[in-house]
């Protein structure tokens, strides 16, 4: 795995050069805050998990092992916090765009995407139902889709950060396609 930038930089931080963290946090901030703002459906709470992440990985540094890529590793400790996070507090609901990308303190403006008011309340809705139906997955169904089209990693690395077999993976996907489907056929 030392072929991997990445672990050279956690191999780096390890030994003591803060740059090499500070390297990794600029690289991952943005997906990892992508990632659990989809799986929570809150732009705080996903800046919270996504800050949390990165703390466990500077304290675990000193213990770390490079036995997987270091996305699988870090991807991981971020699914359980979601899990966790998931199970913490039930029944959460929110409302913003599922397929709009978050950027952490960038504004979300785009003048150059105006729509007429009829389409962006179709687009809104469509979005809301697509949230809506994202949201109500259980949560590993959620966590393995996610994880496979947000962040492209394939199901041998799901199946590494969710400590679940690839077979295991491609059914929990195959799954929550289904579940998507049966709950957004009679409405889009």
């Amino acid at each position: 795995m030392e072929a991997d930038p990445d672990v050279k930089l956690m191999l780096k931080f390890q030994q003591g050069d803060r740059s090499a963290f500070d390297a990794l946090f600029e690289k991952y901030k943005k997906p990892l805050v992508n990632f659990t703002y989809r799986f929570s459906g809150n732009k705080m709470i996903a800046e919270e998990l996504t800050q949390e992440t990165f703390l466990r990985v500077y304290k675990a540094a000193k213990n770390y092992s490079p036995t997987a890529k270091f996305s699988t590793w870090l991807f991981r400790i971020a699914t359980n916090l979601c899990l966790n996070e998931r199970r913490r507090i039930e029944n959460r609901f929110w409302t913003d765009g599922y397929d709009k990308e978050y950027h952490a303190g960038q504004p979300e403006a785009n003048y150059n995407a105006v729509k007429p008011p009829h389409k962006l309340a179709e687009q809104r809705e469509k979005h809301f139902l697509i949230q809506k139906a994202v949201l109500a997955l259980p949560d590993k169904q959620r966590a393995a889709l996610l994880l496979l089209i947000q962040n492209g990693f394939s199901y041998k690395e799901i199946g590494s950060q969710m400590n679940l077999s690839e077979k295991a993976v491609k059914s929990l996907i195959f799954r929550a396609r289904q579940n998507l489907k049966q709950k957004l056929k009679s409405r889009l």
